[in-house]
């Protein structure tokens, strides 16, 4: 799972993004062997990564599907709701800074509401986004 994780993203680097698209689906169907949650490496977090990779790619429909399935797995996955808030800050869907703002929200509730969104890069970043969606 490292090293076709690692291939995915050196393709991706190297401007091949079939590919790495194809890396990142071997990956993935490999759903049972990365379902344990005693690891940082499990399903959750190579989907959220294909997501991503979606994303960068232009792809965002494709990419909302992989956040979608990645928050079926495990609703409260810090990385998936980041991708999540990217994809709606991007989007000009009718209610989609709407939907921005509460996935913010529920990231901060997940950092400990406000007193946890200081002392950490990302987090001070979440209240920024929090501020600029209100």
């Amino acid at each position: 799972k490292f090293s076709l994780h690692l291939e995915a993203r050196l393709a991706e680097a190297e401007r091949r993004p079939k590919r790495a698209d194809g890396l990142y689906r071997r990956l993935l169907a490999m759903k049972t062997q990365l379902s344990f949650w005693i690891t940082y490496y499990s399903y959750p977090f190579f989907l959220s990564e294909y997501a991503e990779f979606l994303r960068r790619s232009g792809e965002a429909e494709a990419a909302r599907a992989a956040v979608h399935r990645c928050l079926e797995f495990n609703p409260d996955y810090p990385p998936a709701l980041w991708a999540q808030l990217e994809l709606l800050k991007a989007s000009e869907a009718g209610g989609a800074r709407q939907e921005a703002g509460e996935v913010a929200r529920r990231l901060a509730d997940l950092y400990g509401g406000e007193a946890g969104l200081r002392g950490n890069r990302l987090r001070e970043r979440l209240a920024r986004e929090l501020r600029e969606l209100q």
